[in-house]
């Protein structure tokens, strides 16, 4: 049933609810109208009475008589207006309690309905703010992709070695350290002169005509001079 069709049928319902109503004040009225005519009819019978009273030693037997019957008819009217009143009284109150129930019906359909809408409205509102959350989010998530990819630093690209320098690295003779005073890299017998400041450092057997090693520390001629100079030096100070 689509919106509208529902305002249509609520529109029907309230129009009968209405009808009632209209009949309850219907009756009402004519109760009102019926007790109107109960208090006529019984200013009349007290009238006749206090007349009846006021004048029933001159009355006749035939006067009196009329006077009773007269009174009986004015109360059998009231009897009549009473039991149509009785039979509205009953009516309205079937209306009162159908028309109570119709209505506490039609709040029950439109509290229902407007719950509907609202649980609707709800869960559009919960599904759109869930949407927005995601955007949100993901938007977030890209920005914060996109900012550590700005602060990663970049990795060193590889450069093209240099031509001239990958030659001159080639091309760079070896150095090869020279030894004893020829200054040659011959490997014979070599002795390691024990002097740290010694300026060849190593020493062939065949340069210095030395056939085997001798026992404990040895220092080549030079080294041994230049200590015997200084020795000679420290002495002559203290003297």
């Amino acid at each position: 049933m689509s919106y509208t069709s529902y305002e249509d049928h609520m529109a029907l319902r309230l129009l009968k609810h209405d009808t009632i109503a209209n009949q309850i004040r219907a009756d009402q009225f004519e109760i009102k109208r019926l007790d109107e005519q109960v208090d006529a009819i019984t200013q009349d019978i007290n009238d006749i009475k206090l007349a009846f009273m006021a004048n029933v030693g001159s009355l006749s037997q035939e006067q009196k008589m009329a006077t009773m019957t007269l009174l009986e008819t004015e109360q059998n009217k009231i009897l009549e207006i009473s039991r149509a009143k009785l039979a509205l009284v009953s009516r309205l109150t079937r209306a009162m309690y159908r028309n109570q129930a119709k209505g506490r019906g039609l709040y029950e359909a439109f509290e229902s309905h407007r719950q509907g809408n609202e649980d609707s409205q709800e869960w559009q509102t919960r599904q759109t703010i869930k949407t927005k959350k995601s955007l949100r989010e993901q938007k977030t998530a890209g920005s914060l992709e996109t900012s550590r990819a700005l602060k990663k630093p970049k990795a060193p690209q590889a450069q093209a070695p240099d031509v001239a320098v990958q030659l001159a690295v080639e091309y760079v003779p070896e150095v090869v350290k020279q030894y004893c005073i020829c200054q040659e890299t011959k490997t014979d017998t070599m002795i390691f002169c024990e002097n740290p400041t010694c300026k060849y450092e190593w020493y062939h057997f065949s340069c210095i005509g030395m056939e085997t090693a001798p026992e404990g520390e040895w220092f080549c001629d030079g080294c041994t001079k230049k200590n015997n100079k200084r020795e000679s030096g420290k002495e002559n100070q203290h003297r």
